[in-house]
């Protein structure tokens, strides 16, 4: 049996995030406080109401792959560190995973761009096309003020790989103070309760900074250690109270709500063959459902049940095709051999 909190455990925490994305943004409703005033003024039936109860709680995805995210890159730092023979300086290492994130940005992107004109107009980039596009295709559109092509959390995931290298090494040094540093800019959209470019994306420095504290004090190993019967009953429920809580006190209670599903995952979900292998699919494939899901959405003016069950199986149809045409044509080994070369 695994005692360590393995690929496939990430792969399933990501199957459950993208799945949990693909609902929020099909549904299209949902709100950032218990308030149910909503609910009576639209008069939904029982069943929208749980509907948007999930929905707005699967604002939850971001915060919980931005943690993987930290935890992987992380993880993948420490492998290198331990190996002479390929030890790199941190930049560099940065570096080259932005190369390969890239490469699954530049697959995706005809579909974003069909996506990008038949919501906005062939004249959205008010006669800069060329310029947005180029813009768009590195991702930082947002930072010139232009029209974005790619969703906005294509930004947050560059400008955290830039940051990765400082990151690691405060929490290497002390985790607590990376931990402080990183609570700031959430105390500040909390206090001050206004969303702008900034704040969007350091908001999540801290969930990014959360996995990368549990990579190395090895946290999730640990967990693993503990399954019995009380730590089952514990996760449970730690995760009904984390999703109460995240009701109440909205985006702001996502890292803990993120942090009690990858606990629920290791103490519980780990245990089922069948199920962890439907999330583990859908985790192997979530960059690409995460942003090929809205193309599709956007031509899908239907039920947000139906919107919702045909955004993730053709995503992940499409998801599935595009890596077999990767491998076929040598587009993954191309980014690899980008990649070594900066090693």
């Amino acid at each position: 049996m695994n005692r360590t909190f393995s690929k496939n455990d990430t792969n399933i925490c990501k199957g459950i995030a993208i799945l949990f994305m693909v609902l929020h943004h099909s549904v299209g409703r949902y709100y950032d406080s218990f308030d149910l005033s909503w609910y009576f003024d639209n008069s939904y039936d029982i069943l929208s109401l749980v509907t948007v109860i999930f929905s707005s709680a699967g604002k939850v995805c971001v915060s919980l792959l931005t943690i993987l995210s930290g935890y992987g890159l992380s993880k993948s730092f420490s492998h290198y560190l331990t190996d002479k023979e390929k030890q790199m300086k941190p930049v560099r290492f940065a570096f080259s995973h932005i190369i390969q994130f890239y490469g699954i940005l530049w697959m995706i992107f005809p579909f974003k761009l069909i996506q990008f004109f038949y919501v906005f107009g062939k004249n959205a980039f008010s006669g800069k096309a060329a310029i947005g596009i180029i813009l768009n295709i590195f991702g930082i559109a947002k930072i010139f003020k232009m029209p974005v092509i790619y969703d906005w959390y294509v930004l947050t995931i560059i400008i955290l790989y830039i940051l990765f290298p400082i990151l690691y090494a405060v929490v290497k040094k002390s985790p607590i103070v990376a931990l402080i540093c990183s609570i700031v800019p959430w105390m500040l959209r909390l206090f001050i309760y206004k969303e702008t470019d900034a704040n969007k994306v350091f908001f999540y420095l801290l969930p990014f900074v959360v996995g990368v504290i549990f990579e190395k004090t090895n946290v999730l190993d640990l967990l693993y250690k503990k399954r019995g019967l009380r730590y089952k009953i514990i996760s449970c429920v730690l995760l009904v109270t984390a999703f109460v809580l995240r009701l109440v006190f909205s985006l702001y209670f996502d890292v803990i709500f993120a942090i009690a599903i990858v606990i629920f995952e290791i103490q519980i979900l780990s245990g089922f063959k069948n199920v962890k292998k439907i999330f583990v699919l859908f985790g192997e494939n979530s960059a690409n459902i995460w942003l090929l899901h809205t193309a599709i959405i956007a031509f899908l003016d239907i039920s947000m049940y139906i919107k919702f069950i045909i955004a993730v199986i053709s995503s992940l149809l499409i998801s599935v095709i595009l890596e077999a045409i990767k491998k076929r044509i040598g587009y993954k080994m191309l980014f690899i051999r980008l990649k070594r070369r900066i090693y």
